[in-house]
């Protein structure tokens, strides 16, 4: 474990120039994690100006007996929200209990931002999201999980408004992360506002920028042109050489731009129309066969612009019927396996998850 805390967070901002850096009190087992010395909040004694440092949670759950509710990421806390972990986390007796969507609620009762990580295949991240309890979803931390990806745009199909964020895991063990625009001003409190608005991107090393109509990431286009096409607009510029970049929209690629020359390998602007024909949303990402110093593949996703056009979504179906069957087989689990201490709190948690399932049965109309 770090031995020196201290002098890592006085260093690490700056040699890895990063903006926010947030760490987060974890319970697991016995471990003695170097950030539980740190009380939760805004950590003053490390920040700048420029460079701003704060301490989180991340509250999660796991479970020995097939499948586990996940894990979150707390910031912007006033008060430790506990319990931290439960489960197998604490010990072969801990309850399986309370959910982590308990956990969400207590964290924006203080005013605090929620955002699902590392591992999408936790059971309540349908329920989480689909009850509102999110405001962003982690993805490519510490490397790039297709899993999570699939999750993120399926739930994106239900008309989830999740916002693309990541990190580093163990202090800097990755060069992931999420570029947020924050406006004239910065600040943690106008970074935050810009990460739930969905001003963001995520990245190992390539900038990417992205445009529909004219509309930066996390905007709604609530009518499309008479044309029934949208105008997007890419942008990149990237130190180690890209390969290709993509339109996605509804999880599905529908332009593909090949990078060949070295020169557009490191930057350049791409415009092109895409059809607009139903509700749904668009995105960019882009990726090479150069890898970083950390050996992962060079990657960036940007949040999506979301499009309204008065006509439901094709995709819905097939995404609603996925974590519908997913919560289903989340119940069977918490049914017959979860432990609990009293039977009250097993009906209380199939009651979440009851409820989260009937978000997704009523999209099926």
């Amino acid at each position: 474990m770090e031995k020196n805390p201290d002098l890592r967070l006085q260093l690490d901002p700056a040699v890895h120039d990063l903006s926010v850096t947030a760490i987060s009190v974890l319970q697991r087992g016995e471990i003695p994690y170097a950030s539980n010395k740190y009380p939760v909040g805004f950590m003053t004694d490390f920040s700048t100006d420029h460079r701003q440092v704060i301490c989180g949670e991340e509250t999660r759950h796991n479970s020995s007996h097939g499948g586990g509710y996940g894990h979150v990421m707390l910031l912007n806390l006033r008060n430790l929200v506990e319990p931290v972990s439960r489960g197998d986390l604490i010990s072969a007796f801990d309850p399986d209990y309370p959910p982590l969507c308990y956990a969400c609620d207590d964290a924006r009762t203080q005013g605090g931002v929620v955002i699902w990580c590392h591992n999408g295949r936790g059971m309540e991240v349908p329920v989480a999201a689909a009850l509102g309890k999110l405001d962003a979803f982690n993805l490519f931390d510490p490397c790039w999980k297709e899993k999570e990806y699939d999750l993120w745009y399926l739930l994106l199909n239900c008309g989830i408004h999740l916002p693309a964020s990541t990190g580093s895991d163990w202090f800097i063990c990755s060069n992931n992360r999420v570029y947020v625009q924050t406006g004239e001003s910065f600040n943690y409190e106008s970074w935050l506002r810009g990460l739930q608005a969905g001003r963001t991107f995520i990245t190992n090393g390539p900038a990417l920028l992205f445009e529909v109509e004219g509309q930066a990431p996390g905007s709604t286009l609530d009518a499309a042109p008479s044309s029934g096409r949208l105008s997007t607009r890419v942008e990149w510029t990237t130190h180690y050489l890209l390969n290709r970049i993509e339109i996605v929209a509804d999880g599905q690629i529908v332009h593909s731009r090949t990078l060949s020359q070295q020169a557009e390998q490191r930057e350049g602007v791409w415009e092109v129309d895409v059809p607009s024909e139903q509700d749904g949303w668009l995105a960019a990402r882009a990726y090479g066969e150069s890898r970083d110093s950390f050996d992962q593949p060079v990657y960036a996703h940007t949040s999506p612009v979301y499009i309204g056009t008065g006509r439901p979504p094709s995709a819905v179906k097939e995404a609603a019927t996925f974590f519908q069957q997913a919560i289903d087989d989340a119940h069977v689990q918490i049914r017959d396996y979860a432990r609990f201490t009293k039977d009250e709190q097993r009906e209380e948690v199939l009651h979440l998850f009851a409820a989260g399932r009937k978000v997704y049965e009523d999209l099926l109309g």
